[in-house]
């Protein structure tokens, strides 16, 4: 990592048998005397999973190093879902505010995470928590990478697009 690891934590998901074991990772990093903890998930594909997916969701927010008093906090990768504003009133029952960081910005070009030339859709977020009702640190800038295929090899970096983000320290 460019910035100090100061703790881990390996996050074992609810599962269902069909998708296998399931874990979530997670990393609390200091960045100019701030602790974040960012974790990086990869939610069920399971179709009619909304339950499930909803459940893991909830465990990782339920762990009990959550407590811990970071200045920020980050949950990203592929969740298999559109995280909708159901979705997200659900999950703030928990007590943090939570907001798609993706949301909000100006896009340039489109806006999928996923494609497979049949299906287009955003799966792939990284959420922001906070206790505050404006988050700090404040994310400046959300843009889609890894979406253009290598000229040079006839093939993208992965079947999903990343969702990279700025953030303002």
């Amino acid at each position: 990592s460019k910035y100090p690891i100061i703790n881990s934590y390996i996050i074992s998901l609810p599962s269902n048998d069909k998708d296998g074991g399931r874990e979530a990772i997670g990393a609390v990093i200091s960045l100019n005397d701030r602790k974040i903890l960012v974790i990086s998930v990869h939610i069920s594909h399971l179709r009619d999973s909304d339950d499930l997916r909803k459940e893991q969701l909830q465990h990782i927010i339920n762990q009990p190093f959550f407590s811990f008093g970071y200045d920020a906090i980050f949950i990203g990768g592929d969740f298999n879902q559109i995280i909708t504003d159901e979705l997200l009133t659900d999950l703030q029952q928990s007590g943090f505010n939570i907001k798609d960081t993706h949301n909000g910005f100006e896009k340039v070009g489109n806006d999928y995470t996923f494609t497979n030339g049949k299906v287009y859709k955003k799966i792939d977020h990284i959420l922001q928590l906070s206790l505050n009702e404006k988050p700090t640190p404040q994310v400046v800038d959300s843009t889609i990478v890894f979406n253009e295929t290598d000229i040079e090899l006839g093939i993208k970096a992965s079947d999903h697009n990343g969702v990279m983000i700025s953030v303002e320290i």
